[in-house]
């Protein structure tokens, strides 16, 4: 899988480095940009960055990243998602600060924000919530409970095994 990072924003691709010296697109990255519908993950350990968007192509979406606060302010106005995949600790601004931003400009005040932590939900997801997200999901990531919180919150057909 090919992770380009260009200024603040990530794109993800499922291609192999071979594929991409011969041109070549494997199945999984049609299917990404068959459903429409764009999640950002804003999520800076790369790792997880990566595995999240590769399971997301697979399953459908279209993805895009950002690594810090600031990427993730500047890439949700430039690219638009359907959905935003925020992790409270990142640097540049955490979630809250994020989240904050997104709701108060207009372009971006109504995407639906899933947050995805590992803070303890006893003393986190409430907090969350009023903040305006609609989720908390706990890392380490149950990926089928993700899809179908994306799917529930995009209106989208449940494609968890």
């Amino acid at each position: 899988m090919i992770c380009e990072i260009a200024h603040d924003n990530i794109h993800l691709d499922n291609r192999t480095e071979s594929e991409e010296r011969l041109g070549k697109s494997s199945r999984r990255e049609t299917l990404g940009s068959m459903s429409g519908k764009k999640i950002l993950i804003v999520e800076d350990e790369s790792v997880q960055l990566t595995m999240v968007g590769k399971r997301l192509k697979n399953a459908g979406y279209s993805v895009v990243g950002a690594r810090d606060g600031m990427g993730a302010i500047s890439t949700a106005r430039k690219e638009q998602p359907d959905l935003v995949l925020l992790d409270l600790e990142i640097p540049a601004g955490d979630g809250f600060v994020v989240m904050k931003r997104l709701q108060t400009l207009l372009p971006t005040a109504t995407i639906p924000i899933v947050v995805v932590s590992s803070h303890d939900p006893a003393s986190s997801e409430e907090a969350c919530k009023q903040a305006g997200a609609i989720a908390y999901l706990q890392k380490p990531l149950d990926f089928e409970k993700l899809l179908k919180v994306i799917a529930e919150a995009l209106g989208t057909p449940d494609v968890s095994p």
